[in-house]
């Protein structure tokens, strides 16, 4: 699975803004709810070294973004239904706004919580794609861009059909 090679400060978030995109389209879905699919992390495991997690959570179908403040525990998560099946495609877009924690399947905010000032952990862990300590995703993502700095969405929008640039 790809995975960035090295801790880069590149995806140190802290409690700056910023969005995690991409396209998804799995071949199976996850089937009881203690069946986790790693979508993308930075941790070692649950415990260790945990700056966040992103994955699709079986029996609800619930995709989670969830982070740690501390290195060990989840301390805040987003999450929201999934709502396309097998073979389809999916636009999913975690944004930090300030305060607010928002996810868009889709183009629609679909989930939201409150994190106040509160910074993602900083931990030395690559940046994991697909897989890991957690099963792996058994699907395509596509066109995944990671912007640190920038809520590119703030509120529901049509979910962008080309591929993804940089428009920082």
């Amino acid at each position: 699975f790809p995975s960035h090679d090295s801790d880069s400060n590149d995806f140190h978030f802290g409690s700056s803004d910023f969005t995690i995109e991409f396209w998804m389209r799995p071949i199976t879905l996850p089937a009881t709810s203690s069946d986790y699919r790693a979508l993308m992390f930075k941790r070692v495991n649950e415990n260790s070294d945990y700056e966040f997690i992103l994955f699709l959570r079986g029996g609800t179908n619930q995709i989670t973004f969830g982070f740690s403040t501390d290195g060990t525990t989840t301390k805040f998560e987003v999450s929201a239904t999934y709502p396309g099946t097998i073979y389809q495609f999916t636009h999913v877009a975690i944004v930090r706004n300030g305060s607010n924690l928002m996810m868009f399947l889709n183009g629609i905010l679909s989930g939201t919580t409150n994190v106040g000032t509160n910074s993602i952990w900083n931990g030395s862990q690559p940046l994991k794609i697909g897989g890991g300590d957690v099963t792996a995703f058994n699907g395509w993502m596509d066109n995944i861009r990671i912007t640190k700095g920038v809520a590119r969405y703030t509120s529901s929008f049509t979910a962008p059909i080309e591929n993804l640039i940089d428009l920082s």
